[in-house]
């Protein structure tokens, strides 16, 4: 990364703000998925019912891959993965890079179908193709965060990614509790 200025000043400041804001403002940005997870996990805990299907951040195999996920619901009667993308903060290409490769994972889950190891119960599960898949996300704000966002999403509907806000979840949570006790 060269830098260069007409003082050494310059260059410092340069330098940071290269070096150092942008990892504060990639700090930010994580802190946000963080927090989202968080929220959606408690969103998914709070229903006792779900919360005995809840599997928390199983590695997703696909073909010749594998995925991250932040939660899944398994059972005989329902499957169902969720990760979560915040859209808020400064808008990046690794943010819609890193939505783009999951976007290509779930294409493959589609197409063949996946399992993943459910570290509770010690075993390994088979994942439907038809399985719903939520991006549990922050909707942007900003004309930059937009442009990412629909970048980074423009599949969703046809791979059938339900973006799904922390606000919708506890709504949807009751219609998947309606399903595992059916």
């Amino acid at each position: 990364m060269p830098a260069s200025g007409n003082s050494a000043d310059e260059v410092a400041d340069l330098l940071f703000a290269r070096i150092i804001a942008r990892s504060g403002e990639t700090q930010h940005s994580t802190h946000r998925v963080t927090d989202l997870r968080r929220l959606a996990r408690e969103s998914y805990l709070r229903n006792g019912v779900v919360a005995k299907r809840l599997v928390e951040r199983p590695k997703l195999e696909v073909k010749n891959g594998s995925a991250k996920i932040d939660i899944a619901v398994v059972s005989d009667k329902y499957q169902e993965i969720a990760r979560a993308f915040s859209f808020l903060g400064n808008p990046s290409q690794e943010l819609r890079d890193r939505v783009i490769a999951w976007n290509f994972q779930i294409n493959k889950l589609r197409d063949e179908g996946a399992s993943l190891f459910d570290v509770r119960r010690n075993q390994e599960v088979r994942i439907s193709p038809d399985a719903p898949v939520l991006a549990v996300i922050e909707y942007p704000r900003t004309k930059g965060q937009v442009k990412i966002y629909n970048e980074a999403s423009a599949d969703w509907e046809e791979l059938g990614i339900i973006p799904m806000t922390a606000e919708g979840l506890p709504h949807h949570i009751n219609s998947v509790q309606e399903l595992l006790v059916a």
